[in-house]
């Protein structure tokens, strides 16, 4: 999918992350989050996700899902 992109922003990679996760391709999901995490080291996933206007609590949710299950919201000591 991102590999289609000329220049992808690296938010991309965030977004990525979940959607490689919930398709079951979880080395690109894998793959996704650490490109992600390494330009943005400091990210917090339930801070990102109290700032994210999704319309229905459920889409949230099943957001904030696909990127933990990526990796995201784990210390750094944890993925390494």
């Amino acid at each position: 999918m991102l590999e289609r992109l000329e220049a992808p922003r690296i938010e991309t990679q965030r977004w990525a992350a979940a959607l490689y996760t919930y398709l079951g391709r979880d080395h690109e999901a894998r793959l996704a989050t650490e490109r992600y995490l390494e330009a943005y080291p400091a990210f917090d996933l339930e801070q990102h996700l109290s700032r994210i206007p999704f319309a229905q609590v459920a889409d949230l949710a099943h957001h904030g899902d696909g990127l933990r299950r990526a990796g995201f919201g784990i210390t750094r000591s944890k993925r390494d």
